[in-house]
């Protein structure tokens, strides 16, 4: 058997529908926004307030994954949620004196 015919077949963006491609975009906007607001957060925190370095969450946040395949597509912003969900300390807030 040769290695090219126990390969499915590619799929490309052309050979998807546009309700699939709408909703890879629409995934792709969520995922680029969470990006940008777990950068914000990571550059307002102090070290103090994180789990790890700065440089870890640089590297960590812009990771996703994309799958199309077999005429789905969809983006798993896994950088974002951890950060959000792992990432930073939980602090106590002070409690207030009346």
């Amino acid at each position: 058997m040769n290695m090219n015919q126990s390969r499915s077949p590619r799929t490309v963006w052309a050979d998807l529908s546009t309700e699939t491609r709408s909703r890879a975009v629409a995934e792709f906007i969520v995922y680029a926004l969470l990006v940008v607001a777990a950068f914000r957060s990571l550059s307002k925190h102090d070290i103090a307030d994180l789990r790890g370095s700065k440089s870890l969450w640089k590297g960590v946040i812009p990771a996703s994954i994309v799958n199309i395949r077999q005429g789905t597509a969809w983006v798993i912003p896994v950088g974002p949620l951890l950060y959000f969900s792992l990432g930073r300390r939980r602090r106590n807030p002070a409690r207030r004196s009346d």
